[in-house]
């Protein structure tokens, strides 16, 4: 692991300041770097947690001691589900989920085993908008699951850009990241891993203040912030909302109980192809879609972490699924 962090911190640090946007001075602002990326994961890779729910498989942190955890919303699901956590020495506990932020990708966990003498390991919320551009970033999380031989995966990136939309980092994420923590130098939690950019070193995290504003309902099992789906009821329904890609449609959300959810369709999977007939745009996934008759099972081509994968769907209609308005 350390020779493995040496290499990620040599790559990484190469333009900025300790936690600030100018460009780094000297080699000796580099090795304060270094030192205080391996303090805040060595504190709080403990508190970073494989998510089992369902088939699926996702990260999480524990933000409280009686065993609150933060994820994102396409990971957690509907609230209620039951939850398999699993902590970097591969001790399990359980869990459910509770309400999330759809849109917006905010998502919550409890634990519910009795928490060990002391509590749980946590880590804490940075400030609202303490992050500036360019500033270092640490992510933590379980890319592809839990192993038992790398039990969690640390990367150093910068800020990119910060906006409504998301905190924008160049922290390397693939599948299985999502829910995990981002962490500022001084080992504050800063936001949730939700999604893969263009590249795999530009990617879009939910910033605390989503979870702050969110938190109340989100104890409580609600789910808001839904997208907006088609106004016929009857109308053949797919079940996901999406954005152009570099080679399809990649997929934002899932509706729960739709066609796409019974399919095996995940976040960040991108559609190529229905049915043989290649799909490049979003208006063209809509209107492929509107064309098909309900109970037509078709056959889908996602790419899933750059690999290709066929799965059959059987298109349903809107009031079939989950798929309430806010």
């Amino acid at each position: 692991m350390r020779r493995r962090l040496a290499l990620i911190l040599a790559l990484a640090l190469t333009s900025a300041a300790p936690g600030l946007s100018q460009p780094a001075a000297s080699l000796d602002e580099l090795r304060d770097v270094q030192t205080r990326t391996r303090a805040v994961i060595a504190d709080h890779a403990e508190a970073t947690v494989c998510l089992l729910i369902g088939g699926a498989t996702g990260s999480g942190v524990i933000v409280s001691d009686d065993g609150l955890v933060l994820t994102a919303a396409h990971v957690s699901g509907r609230p209620g589900r039951p939850v398999t956590l699993i902590f970097p020495d591969g001790s399990r506990v359980t869990g459910k989920t509770l309400g999330h932020n759809v849109r917006q990708d905010a998502g919550m966990v409890q634990i519910t085993d009795d928490a060990p003498e002391g509590g749980w390991p946590f880590v804490e919320l940075a400030e609202d908008d303490t992050l500036v551009n360019d500033a270092y970033v640490i992510a933590l999380g379980h890319p592809g699951g839990f192993e038992a031989e790398r039990p969690y995966v640390a990367r150093l990136g910068q800020v990119k850009s910060l906006g409504w939309g998301g905190i924008t980092s160049s922290c390397t994420l693939i599948g299985g990241d999502s829910g995990g923590p981002l962490f500022d130098l001084d080992g504050k939690l800063v936001g949730i891993h939700s999604r893969i950019g263009l590249s795999t070193e530009q990617n879009v995290h939910v910033p605390v203040r989503v979870f702050r504003e969110g938190w109340d309902r989100m104890l409580a099992n609600e789910v808001w912030n839904r997208w907006r789906l088609p106004a016929n009821p009857d109308a053949p329904f797919l079940g996901v909302a999406g954005r152009n890609a570099r080679r399809g449609v990649e997929v934002v959300s899932v509706v729960p109980g739709s066609a796409a959810e019974e399919a095996g369709i995940r976040v960040n999977d991108v559609i190529t192809a229905i049915d043989g007939r290649p799909i490049e745009t979003q208006p063209q996934l809509v209107e492929r879609v509107g064309k098909l008759k309900v109970g037509q099972t078709v056959r889908i081509v996602i790419l899933r972490d750059d690999r290709p994968r066929t799965l059959e769907a059987t298109i349903t209609k809107r009031s079939d699924a989950d798929a309430d308005d806010d």
